[in-house]
């Protein structure tokens, strides 16, 4: 339908709702493009992104590199609101994906958390573990939490990247159900 060169190396997959589509580049620029490929306006996370922005409910989410979670006005650009967590010495650059869902953003992290965060305000309504770091090395104890996490009715099911895989029950505020 329509291609657009935006002059930045991209480092991240694409987001979009239908009517705006966003990419990321590597020096941290986001960039929005219309749904006829115009730019409709750029912001700069705090560093790179290497997951595909998520966009819907007015906001685009970036999450950087440095374990950040930034939401910016869908509109415009304006940074809304911004979270991190510490991250691990040693973390992984693979297909990690964050999910929107009744004006929640689900986004998996490096330190084998996975997160819901009310899109308006940025608040943290519930955290749950899917792994715990163990090992004697920084590659044994790699425990991102990675892939999509899986909406289904009140269960939200996350993956950690050494196979442990565990499902919350959004309802109850995040309680597991179950784990493998």
């Amino acid at each position: 339908v329509w291609s657009t060169n935006v002059d930045k190396r991209l480092s991240a997959g694409v987001g979009a709702d239908g009517r705006l589509v966003v990419v990321a580049a590597n020096d941290g620029t986001v960039i929005a493009l219309d749904d006829q490929g115009k730019e409709a306006w750029r912001a700069t996370a705090a560093s790179e992104v290497n997951v595909p922005p998520v966009v819907g409910y007015g906001v685009v989410v970036v999450r950087s590199s440095d374990y950040r979670l930034q939401a910016f006005d869908a509109r415009n650009g304006e940074l809304l609101w911004s979270i991190r967590r510490p991250g691990p010495a040693l973390a992984l650059k693979t297909s990690i994906q964050m999910d929107m869902i009744d004006g929640m953003l689900i986004a998996g992290m490096p330190n084998g958390r996975v997160m819901a965060v009310d899109l308006n305000s940025g608040s943290v309504q519930w955290e749950g573990t899917v792994a715990v770091s163990k090992g004697a090395t920084d590659l044994e104890r790699i425990i991102d939490v990675v892939g999509q996490p899986l909406i289904r009715g009140p269960l939200l099911c996350a993956a950690a990247y050494q196979g442990r895989i565990v499902c919350f029950d959004v309802s109850q505020g995040g309680v597991p159900v179950w784990s493998r």
